[in-house]
């Protein structure tokens, strides 16, 4: 049986896959948010404003509901989030 501070070590570790593949899904958040973001503004036709409202909505989901939990996930595992702004090949 392993140490408990043997475990939590092992947990902490940023080359942890599980932290990594976190931090993959949160990066799709992200980009996720950010395509809403970016496009809600920019929409054209009857319907825009429906559509925008979807899409502030869908947005804020991305954010608060999805990232939110992931970053809290990742953080609790040890990983640093923000790693999230370098390239993927250096969070191990």
């Amino acid at each position: 049986m392993k140490k408990l501070s043997q475990m939590i070590n092992e947990a902490n570790d940023n080359s942890n896959p599980i932290v990594i593949e976190l931090k993959n899904a949160l990066m799709e958040e992200f980009n996720a948010w950010y395509g809403y973001v970016i496009v809600k503004d920019f929409l054209v036709g009857p319907e825009r404003t429906n559509i925008k409202k979807f899409y502030e909505d869908t947005a804020k989901d991305e954010l608060e509901d999805h990232a939110y939990w992931l970053m809290e996930r990742i953080s609790q595992l040890g990983g640093i989030i923000e790693e999230i702004t370098l390239s993927p090949s250096t969070w191990n």
